[in-house]
């Protein structure tokens, strides 16, 4: 596929109410299609994640398509990062951790049963609750540099999860200047997206990642 290629915003409407249609269809086949539509892209983003991080960084530099994905992959990429909020979370736990490929795939599948919402808590609560859970900033920088170069091919309509899931990321690592600009540029995208609303609350109030704070690197705000 040409790296000049930009996703059609037609196609990506269409994409997605296939996708919404086949869900609300069949909604007691709701994992099957997930399944369909999601796991191996998941797959495919988890292997660009875990890749060596210099492999990686030179595939992001050289060209802006740095998964190497058919087209219909990238088209169901977009899907699933704006219209399945359990895509959307996978990107971020993958980012904040390595984890199994089953895991990954059974939250992805079954978002609402405990197992998926106990690994939620335990990786975000965190953050919050336990001063030595500093992420891989490495492992985050690789994550938002992928978003950044699937990003430069999507219309700007759709740039608020991408955005959003950034500006959370550097929450988390602690750069609270760069997550603010992030995340007006999500919010400028959808004034609703939860997540940047929530992040952007955390922002506000000064409530910061407890390994930041341990290590005062929250003071840099206030400089």
């Amino acid at each position: 596929m040409s790296t000049q290629r930009y996703f059609k915003t037609q196609v990506i409407a269409q994409r997605q109410a296939d996708f919404m249609s086949e869900r609300m269809t069949n909604p007691n086949s709701e994992p099957e299609i997930i399944h369909r539509w999601l796991s191996d892209v998941c797959l495919e983003w988890m292997h660009m994640m875990n890749a060596p991080y210099d492999e990686v960084q030179e595939k992001v530099e050289t060209s802006v398509e740095a998964p190497q994905w058919s087209e219909d992959e990238y088209y169901r990429f977009i899907v699933g990062i704006t219209k399945y909020l359990a895509f959307r979370d996978a990107i971020i736990l993958t980012a904040m951790r390595n984890l199994p490929e089953a895991t990954t795939l059974d939250f992805l599948r079954h978002p609402t049963h405990r197992r998926s919402t106990m690994l939620v808590h335990e990786i975000l609560a965190s953050l919050i609750n336990d001063v030595n859970a500093q992420p891989d900033s490495e492992r985050l920088s690789r994550c938002m540099d992928i978003l950044d170069a699937i990003k430069i091919l999507v219309p700007e309509k759709y740039h608020a999860p991408f955005y959003g899931i950034q500006a959370y990321l550097l929450w988390a690592s602690g750069e609270f200047s760069k997550a603010l600009t992030a995340n007006k540029h999500a919010l400028n995208q959808d004034r609703n997206y939860t997540l940047s609303l929530i992040t952007g609350k955390a922002l506000d109030k000064k409530i910061y990642p407890a390994w930041c704070v341990h290590a005062q690197c929250a003071k840099s705000t206030e400089t």
